[in-house]
């Protein structure tokens, strides 16, 4: 099973990843539609499963490894949940969900499709400010090498020591909106 780590950048202001994982499709539906599941990997909190429902996220990266490791300078200690709201636009269990990502104007669509044993994975951010490109593909990138881990038993590396090995890839690539 081979993934493309990287995020593309198919248009302004838009980064689109895309992960094959161990199926079944519900049970990698579970990792976005559960909280606990969810906050393995990405944040926990509970999805109202109905457009117009809320998604809360509850983001503490520092959770979402056993292995301790200090975030780089000026990204505070890790220890401090920061939620985020967002409004669910779309969800057709166990394929599809689309949300406003909090506040912010952008939109997150996640879609899994089943392809033998395993289940495509395509994560989309658009409406995306051209000062937030990197620091989303970034975050994504990260979130999902550490779902990738989850998804097929591993013990995940710790957030910031992902994110730090990154150290600006994403400079160049991002195609700004």
């Amino acid at each position: 099973m081979t993934s493309e780590p990287w995020g593309q950048f198919p248009a302004p202001g838009t980064v689109r990843f895309e992960r094959r994982l161990p199926g079944p499709i519900e049970r990698v539906w579970s990792y976005f539609a559960d909280s606990d599941l969810r906050g393995q990997w990405l944040a926990p909190g509970p999805l109202e499963g109905r457009v117009g429902g809320t998604l809360e996220l509850g983001f503490k990266h520092s959770e979402l490894s056993p292995e301790p490791y200090d975030p780089p300078g000026g990204r505070g200690s890790g220890e401090a949940r920061h939620i985020l709201r967002c409004e669910v636009l779309e969800i057709d269990p166990p394929r599809r969900l689309s949300f406003r990502w909090g506040e912010d104007t952008s939109v997150v669509v996640v879609e899994l499709t089943p392809v033998g044993d395993e289940v495509a994975l395509v994560i989309t951010q658009s409406g995306l400010s051209a000062g937030h490109m990197t620091e989303v593909a970034g975050g994504w990138h990260t979130h999902l090498a550490i779902l990738e881990d989850r998804a097929n038993g591993r013990v995940p590396q710790p957030f910031w020591k992902i994110w730090a090995s990154l150290d600006g890839a994403y400079e160049g690539r991002v195609v700004a909106g």
